[in-house]
């Protein structure tokens, strides 16, 4: 694999090539982006610093490209720069906030461009996309709210007018209906917190779907109850989600389904092991506006990728618990040949490991490297038909990892400390 160079930006240097500029036009709206491919713009609805816990920004691309960062409460571009080269860019929130939280809006001169963000320290850790594209409908699965739990909901509004949205909840005692929720207006350039914890006390599973009336914004989902974080942004829907992290012998593991549909959703489950793949392992069905709440133990023992297939589009998450950690990650709609996953490796105190699937019927041949200055992190694998391989990536990755395959995949990652874990799935490149 060539190899490719990285141009850092790190607290301890400044903002080096990142200069305060006037506000610029407003973001461009992408109507035919899938929701897990890289893009010319993103939008990180959710950072926080402050008490030990710090936000980086991870950039990762493979062309040459301008970045350009907007602090939505300040109203202004806060940072510009160019990445001439293909690479990456490590953005901590301190060095362009002193607030203890941001919503930030990053602009690319071209794509494709991948952009997360990992909230790091004590016993926390938080993986999550920063999604670049604004489906109609957003899907957010696997929250809860039980007596112990915080869960919010933050409707983040990049634009310069009014967002308008109608949000439905469903759980275990079925389709919530809430009338201050059927209405919900956010103005331009903020972001407004519903506490889900509050409004809907004591749900063990409960999924949201927020869809726009006027306007476009992004919702996101952190819960912040115990001692580790899970964060997760909206995804769009799909007929079929691929999970590449599902079963991962660290946490137990619930695979969540939701349905916006007025009709019954009929899905198919697919398991991806090791040695080989099991198709149709379950069958099913989501009652109209329903979710369906699946505990992965009763798939198998061992570590294992899923595939979900619907007769209809749906939302899907997978959600990991611990006695002190959680992760959440949405999956990816198709599996794709070209990966870029930002930030993963990023901190050297967590154990990263890499998650590659092959659901297709022949074997495939993959290469992992770094997208950063004088990292390491490099190595190859074989998936046969039907598997799921998992790597720990034990060097340096500089700002993320490109992945390369000679046939469609899908790819996720997770990192882990004593106390905490983060998932999170990888941006598809084209070509």
């Amino acid at each position: 694999m060539r190899r490719l160079l990285i141009f850092v930006l790190a607290a301890a240097a400044g903002l080096g090539g990142w200069i305060v500029s006037r506000p610029g036009a407003d973001l461009p709206v992408p109507e035919d982006l899938e929701s897990a491919t890289a893009a010319t713009f993103a939008v990180c609805p959710w950072t926080r610093s402050g008490g030990g816990i710090e936000t980086v920004e991870a950039m990762v691309g493979t062309v040459q490209t301008t970045a350009r960062l907007t602090h939505a409460a300040l109203g202004e571009v806060v940072a510009d720069t160019e990445i001439d080269v293909p690479g990456g860019a490590l953005l901590p929130l301190t060095s362009v906030s002193d607030r203890a939280g941001a919503e930030l809006v990053f602009e690319f001169g071209s794509g494709p461009v991948a952009t997360a963000t990992v909230v790091s320290g004590g016993p926390v850790k938080a993986l999550d996309r920063c999604p670049s594209t604004l489906p109609e409908v957003w899907y957010l699965p696997g929250g809860s709210t039980r007596a112990e739990e915080s869960l919010t909901l933050h409707l983040f509004n990049p634009f310069a007018q009014d967002a308008v949205v109608a949000i439905r909840t469903t759980s275990e005692l079925g389709v919530d209906a809430d009338p201050a929720l059927e209405n919900v207006t956010v103005p331009p350039r903020t972001t407004r917190e519903l506490k889900l914890d509050e409004l809907l006390e004591f749900r063990d599973w409960l999924s949201v779907v927020v869809e726009h009336k006027e306007g476009s914004l992004v919702p996101s989902l952190a819960e912040t109850g115990g001692a580790d974080w899970a964060l997760w942004t909206g995804t769009g829907e799909s007929m079929v989600w691929e999970f590449p992290i599902a079963a991962t012998g660290r946490l137990a593991a619930h695979l969540v389904l939701v349905s916006a549909s007025p009709l019954p959703v009929d899905y198919e489950l697919d398991v991806m092991g090791l040695e080989g793949g099991t198709p149709a392992v379950m069958e099913g069905t989501i009652e109209p506006n329903g979710q369906v709440v699946i505990p992965l133990a009763e798939l198998g023992e061992d570590r294992f990728g899923v595939r979900v297939s619907a007769n209809a589009p749906i939302g899907a998450a997978v959600v990991g618990s611990g006695p002190t950690a959680r992760a959440v990650t949405s999956g990816v709609p198709a599996p794709a040949a070209r990966w870029l996953l930002p930030g993963a490796g990023l901190d050297p105190e967590s154990r990263t490991i890499l998650w590659v699937m092959n659901s297709g019927s022949e074997t495939v041949e993959a290469t992992f490297g770094s997208l950063g200055e004088g990292a390491e992190a490099w190595g190859s694998l074989s998936l046969g038909p039907g598997t799921v391989v998992d790597v720990m990536v034990d060097a340096p990755t500089g700002a993320g990892l490109l992945v390369e395959a000679t046939g469609p995949v899908s790819v996720a990652w997770s990192d882990e400390t004593a106390n905490a874990v983060g998932w999170a799935s990888g941006a598809a490149v084209d070509g």
